[in-house]
């Protein structure tokens, strides 16, 4: 019985790799769409840094960070 068990054992590890490893892909994609919004709305208005960061639900030192990148 053990040795069945532990022959399962790299799929059930390769299964929850990857179920993290998309759960990484995902976050990473809602942060750089959160900062898309942020350059979009520093590009196409004049709202303050944490006006900004409301929208964008990203930190106000991050929005500062952007606007500087996307002045340059």
């Amino acid at each position: 019985m053990l040795s069945e068990r532990i022959k399962k054992w790299p799929d059930r590890w390769l299964a929850e790799g990857r179920r993290e490893g998309m759960q990484v892909g995902v976050e990473k994609g809602r942060q750089e769409a959160r900062r898309e919004i942020a350059r979009n709305l520093i590009a196409s208005t004049d709202m303050s840094d944490s006006a900004i960061s409301e929208v964008s639900l990203l930190p106000v030192e991050e929005v500062a960070k952007l606007r500087v990148e996307t002045q340059h």
